[in-house]
């Protein structure tokens, strides 16, 4: 608290320091840009940013066919799984109803 008012006596009556002069601040953006070097602007041309988007549009095309066509193999392989699961179910019902191919194709040449 003692150091407080010996700066307090210390600063009364006197100017202020840290002032600026008068008009300082309205041309200061002017002179420091002044003072900057020369920048080399990177110019990055709006046509590469075209080519780098149509190769990761065409590389996302084949990833996504490829990935698709690969679940559609996938499907296919289990569809004939399951045929074959139900061949074998058909065969034991016709067995069981004593039903037998030549029953089968008689019958379907009846119906045409």
């Amino acid at each position: 608290m003692q150091e407080e008012d010996f700066i307090r006596q210390i600063t009364e009556g006197a100017d202020n320091p840290f002032r600026v002069p008068e008009g300082y601040f309205d041309s200061l953006t002017d002179r420091v840009m002044s003072q900057l070097p020369a920048r080399k602007r990177n110019v990055f041309s709006l046509r590469y940013v075209w080519r780098y988007a149509a190769v990761l549009l065409v590389a996302f095309g084949v990833g996504l066919t490829f990935l698709l066509h690969s679940r559609h193999e996938q499907r296919l392989a289990e569809s004939d799984i399951e045929l074959e699961y139900q061949d074998d179910y058909i065969d034991d019902v016709f067995d069981y109803a004593m039903i037998s191919s030549s029953d089968i194709e008689l019958y379907l040449t009846e119906a045409q």
